[in-house]
């Protein structure tokens, strides 16, 4: 499970001195992730414990797993998949990958010479498995010089708010500004994409992805109480969000989520965390922490599933509403509907034993209220409910 950590900033000055400055900082140079830009891709390869650097080349920004959406201002930083090879040892170690990448994505500008530098932006959302670091930075490389990285700046990204890093590049001859993001860990499995997250980024004249309701239900848990614990949550509340009876074994709450999102979840009861199956569809398939996984949409949504299992819920009847949930008193001078799953019902209907109506209303009927009528003593009654196009009918008889 995942643990938030507090966001940290690091400026790290590679040389402390380089001859030849030719102009220090003139002006101030605000930048935040513009997404209609034209993004660059890099990918540093070290070996499997990041130790030793083996080679660096171009990348195309999509085989970095870099996403960008000029649509909604966002871009989503993932670790890297595109060159995970089971059968190759250079690149897998079995399940798992066998060497650390560094991707960059970035943007190089020579207008930002002799200026400071911020780059600044929002993170919506961050579910990316803890074995990966994620920075925003400002860095200076020296093509005189090997094209080494001689001023760097970066802010580390661990949790969703504001990200800032500032840097004063010279206006030096042969240096080269780029800002952008570094995402390093070891490369991975594609099976494992849902489970490792990711990063969801906007600058800061993009509006926020907006947060939409999601209602997640649970049937048939063991034991009561039950929770929903996830992600969202950075894992830290267990055991999460307390879920509601809605009738029917069945439970329900409602979370407020980032649109465009995937999270991860499960269902609690008790102390009890569900025990999934890892090569279910609906989840992760993460052998060692097997979660459930959802893709929240533009609009307010709702899941629901069987406990511990990927099916969906039985959906009730109404006729099975009815009969379990609805209690029908009958008076001489009324009926009363009491309902605990329905707040109306389409159409009531009494006869008397000989089929003559007593009795009708086509138009919605609210339960939980009286409803006048004139009945008669030791005298059978048949009524009939509507709700949709299911019909159910209680047979009662009035006794002084």
């Amino acid at each position: 499970m995942k643990q938030k950590n507090k966001m940290m900033k690091k400026s790290m000055l590679l040389i402390l001195f380089v001859i030849g400055f030719a102009q220090i900082s003139k002006a101030q140079v605000n930048i935040t992730v513009d997404t209609g830009m034209n993004w660059v891709g890099y990918m540093n390869v070290f070996d499997s414990v990041g130790a030793n650097y083996i080679f660096g080349q171009a990348w195309g920004v999509p085989d970095l797993k870099t996403v960008v959406d000029p649509g909604n201002g966002s871009m989503q930083l993932k670790p890297n998949y595109n060159n995970y090879a089971a059968a190759d040892p250079f690149w897998a170690n079995g399940a798992i990958g066998n060497k650390v990448c560094e991707a960059t994505t970035y943007i190089e500008d020579l207008a930002l010479l002799g200026n400071t530098v911020n780059f600044a932006g929002f993170v919506d959302s961050f579910d990316i498995d803890p074995g990966y670091t994620v920075h925003a930075f400002v860095k200076v490389l020296d093509a005189n010089n090997g094209y080494a990285t001689v001023l760097f700046d970066y802010d580390t990204l661990s949790a969703t708010g504001t990200f800032a890093t500032s840097l004063v590049v010279p206006n030096t001859a042969g240096f080269i500004p780029q800002y952008g993001f570094t995402v390093r860990g070891l490369n991975a499995n594609p099976v494992d994409e849902a489970a490792f997250g990711k990063v969801l980024i906007r600058g800061n004249n993009a509006p926020a992805m907006p947060m939409v309701n999601v209602t997640f239900q649970v049937q048939s848990p063991d034991s009561m109480p039950v929770y929903l614990f996830g992600s969202w949550s950075n894992w830290s509340n267990f055991p999460g969000d307390p879920m509601t009876s809605i009738g029917n074994n069945t439970y329900e709450a409602t979370i407020a989520l980032t649109s465009g999102s995937n999270y991860e979840y499960l269902h609690v009861n008790g102390s009890i965390t569900e025990d999934m199956d890892s090569t279910a569809a609906c989840t992760n398939m993460n052998a060692m922490f097997t979660n459930r996984i959802v893709t929240v949409g533009a609009n307010d949504s709702s899941v629901c599933n069987i406990w511990e299992t990927c099916n969906a819920c039985i959906p009730v009847s109404v006729d099975d509403v009815l009969k379990e949930n609805l209690e029908v008193i009958v008076s001489n001078n009324y009926i009363r509907l009491n309902a605990t799953e329905l707040n109306a019902v389409d159409g009531v209907e009494i006869f008397d034993i000989a089929g003559k109506t007593i009795f009708k209303s086509n138009r919605s009927v609210a339960t939980n209220q009286n409803i006048d009528v004139q009945l008669q003593f030791n005298t059978i009654y048949l009524i009939r409910v509507q709700h949709g196009d299911e019909f159910h009918t209680i047979k009662s008889i009035i006794t002084q």
